[in-house]
């Protein structure tokens, strides 16, 4: 039997190897056409604190720390559920963020996702009727993507939808170490307000940032009555 020319094997294996070589460089450039290294987004780590002095807007609807309550014209208003996150979610899951204690107190939110999503608990079996407004306390830490404030709710006729939601205004967006009392007024909504005033309230969700990279500290989340004299 004749023996294979070393020549020939030495001339065979680089053939082999620059063709291997050109398979793997053209699947990389077929997943990176451009060509250029590949850039990997830092990790995401949980913002507990703000980085600066904390100021607070004054509104219709203000914490009292003493008391620990809401009130109106200095008044206590009357509260069916709350929620203070002393260090944890309690009721709620969020979803598309980190989210841990907060430094002194509240809950840390860090958004990691498209869409931020705080949900409260289902069977909550509110009185439509009776509880019109949703109160939400919080600070932002960390300035993030376009401000959303939606709030959505179930019953036990429909799910989270577009027809059932209450707005937060654009300018409601707190600001950079900024502390708002976000109030949503469930009886006044564009669309949906007669349902959820005939309506056992089951769940309610409330979305923040429309992208990642923001952070905020939920203090207080709370639903009450509308007090007297309130617009």
């Amino acid at each position: 039997m004749t023996k294979p020319n070393r020549l020939y094997v030495t001339i065979l294996g680089v053939l082999i190897l620059q063709a291997c070589d050109s398979a793997k460089l053209g699947a990389r450039n077929e997943a990176n056409p451009s060509g250029a290294a590949a850039q990997f987004a830092p990790p995401v780590r949980l913002v507990t604190s703000a980085t600066g002095a904390v100021t607070e807007r004054s509104g219709p609807i203000s914490w009292n720390a003493q008391s620990s309550q809401f009130e109106f014209s200095g008044k206590p208003i009357k509260i069916s559920r709350q929620w203070n996150f002393t260090n944890n979610p309690g009721d709620f899951t969020i979803g598309g963020a980190l989210a841990g204690p907060a430094d002194g107190s509240g809950l840390a939110v860090t958004e990691s996702g498209v869409d931020t999503a705080i949900r409260s608990a289902g069977g909550l079996n509110l009185d439509g009727g009776r509880d019109a407004l949703i109160i939400v306390r919080l600070t932002r830490v960390r300035a993030g993507e376009r401000w959303d404030g939606s709030l959505f709710y179930t019953t036990s006729d429909h799910r989270e939808s577009e027809k059932y939601k209450g707005k937060a205004p654009k300018a409601a967006n707190p600001g950079l170490n900024e502390t708002v009392t976000l109030v949503y007024d469930m009886h006044k909504l564009r669309r949906g307000a007669d349902d959820w005033k005939m309506s056992r309230i089951d769940q309610f969700r409330l979305d923040l940032d429309d992208g990642p990279g923001g952070a905020f500290i939920l203090r207080q989340i709370a639903i009450a009555e509308r007090p007297p004299g309130y617009p």
